[in-house]
């Protein structure tokens, strides 16, 4: 069996990816804040995740990801 050496960023890039399909982007921001990851705080998590974005860049990619994305319906208890 071979195995494949994973990318810290590509893995990265698709934890983000999986936790924006499921959650709001500031719920997503407050759990970032709120956890250390791989050793390193939020700040430098941040500027990794973030590097080369602007506020406006990163405020466009929130306003296609609501638009695009359907409102979730809270399960019926």
């Amino acid at each position: 069996m071979k195995t494949e050496a994973l990318d810290e960023q590509s893995v990265i890039h698709e934890a983000m990816t999986v936790l924006l399909d499921y959650l709001d982007p500031a719920k997503v921001a407050k759990f970032l804040a709120a956890r250390l990851i791989s050793g390193a705080g939020y700040r430098a998590l941040r500027e990794r995740l973030f590097a080369g974005q602007t506020v406006e860049t990163l405020a466009r990619k929130i306003h296609e990801f609501e638009r695009d994305t359907p409102p979730r319906t809270e399960p019926q208890s």
